[in-house]
């Protein structure tokens, strides 16, 4: 629903065989619609001969020939694959596909000259757009390293994502632990287990020495990874934090201060949360005397500064994110809270509109007494401390935020403004 919304979706149901009658198939049918919510929810699920799911048998083949009808036929009408494109561009991506032997990207130099040969220099960046939107390649263009990079096989991809992205205890080491203790990495190897702190010489091994720059900037582009500025560990080498390798652990949170909720209201999405942290981290680490992050899972404890410290934390049973900012300086406690109900916000429609394709919907709720709250217009209209003092105001950024498009700029607040489209660099330096 949030990366690709009007995509029809075909639900398939394995080992048929086991479930000889129809009537079964039908009860099947009934607890998974009812569980999805599937009619309400989900209109782009594809329903085949009355049902939401169509039930296979891979070892006997039973549908599987009727599966590939259905996607032959599904993809066929969708309206992308009618529309008209260049003879002498599906020439060029002709080349550079059937040219790359076994190599997975292309240096954007070599496919200018693919174009070049057939006369297609002037419109190669809209090309490469083109095929990017429709899944033929990958071309991403927010950095040079980025740019110069075309992924021809998008299972490159993701499989060196997944190498430094995994759930180590389910699907083990991503490489062999007899190479990683002959090269002297279990240190690293173990930090990057339990913190989510890893090395560049652990992440150029696990990677093979294989376009390090182009895939360091994509994680960041896309909030996985940030730089770590808060000591090196012993370590020579520049240390990156991925958030999503943190191992659990219990964090104390502070006991003075009130909390604001970011509530999801129908779901909070995986990745969330590890991004902004992410975020947040970075940002302190931009700020003069800020103390090491402490850093779980499900929680967090960012400094920001000396004096100011903000403790999130994440309950995905209730699709929300609380934080709360605690400032060494009780005369400076409404400000500080004041200041960072600005700038989470502004992390929050980052990540929405870098990551989220503007699919994330929230609403901000503020914590007047243990166990109760009470809603944006509310908290503005008492001035609530900490969060409000001289009349100051998101101007309903957080609830207009189920409405917003994120293909223009009208109607967009200023915090939102800064964060469309910015360059990441750009956003950190006006957060």
């Amino acid at each position: 629903n949030l990366h690709a919304p009007s995509a029809p979706v075909i639900a398939v149901g394995t080992h048929c065989d086991n479930v000889k009658s129809s009537r079964e198939r039908q009860k099947i049918n009934e607890l998974f619609g009812k569980s999805l919510q599937a009619k309400e929810k989900y209109p782009q699920l594809c329903r085949i001969d009355k049902l939401w799911y169509i039930p296979v048998d891979n070892k006997g083949g039973i549908n599987i020939e009727k599966l590939r009808t259905i996607i032959e036929s599904t993809a066929y009408n969708q309206e992308f694959v009618h529309q008209k494109v260049s003879l002498r561009w599906t020439k060029v991506l002709d080349d550079i596909v059937n040219t790359r032997d076994d190599n997975s990207w292309l240096e954007l130099e070599y496919v200018r000259e693919v174009g070049r040969k057939y006369d297609v220099a002037e419109d190669l960046d809209i090309m490469l757009e083109l095929f990017h939107e429709l899944g033929v390649l990958i071309h991403l263009t927010a950095t040079e390293a980025l740019r110069n990079i075309i992924i021809t096989k998008p299972q490159w991809l993701i499989d060196q994502l997944g190498k430094v992205i995994r759930d180590v205890s389910m699907h083990g080491l991503a490489s062999d632990e007899y190479e990683i203790e002959r090269l002297g990495l279990n240190d690293d190897f173990d930090i990057y287990c339990n913190d989510g702190l890893i090395s560049r010489i652990l992440l150029v091994y696990l990677w093979k020495e294989e376009q390090i720059e182009f895939l360091l900037d994509l994680m960041k582009r896309t909030l996985l990874l940030s730089d770590w500025n808060f000591g090196s560990r012993g370590r020579r080498e520049q240390l990156y934090l991925i958030p999503s390798m943190i191992a659990d652990r219990n964090i104390d949170p502070p006991k003075v201060g009130m909390r604001c909720f970011i509530d999801f209201k129908t779901s909070l999405p995986e990745g969330v949360f590890q991004r902004l942290v992410c975020l947040a981290v970075t940002h302190s680490s931009r700020q003069e005397g800020s103390n090491q992050p402490i850093l779980s899972k499900q929680s967090a404890i960012i400094w920001f500064g000396a004096n100011t410290q903000i403790f999130v934390q994440q309950d995905c049973r209730n699709d929300s994110i609380s934080w709360k900012a605690v400032n060494a300086s009780n005369d400076e406690a409404v400000s500080t809270a004041s200041h960072y109900l600005q700038v989470m916000n502004s992390i929050l429609f980052k990540i929405n509109d870098d990551v989220m394709c503007g699919g994330l919907h929230w609403e901000l709720r503020f914590e007047v007494e243990e166990g109760k709250t009470v809603d944006y217009d509310t908290a503005e209209k008492q001035q609530l401390e900490p969060w409000f003092h001289g009349g100051q105001s998101l101007h309903h950024e957080t609830t207009i935020s189920n409405t917003m498009s994120a293909q223009g700029t009208p109607g967009k607040s200023k915090t939102q403004l800064m964060s469309y489209n910015a360059n990441l660099e750009s956003f950190l330096e006006n957060l």
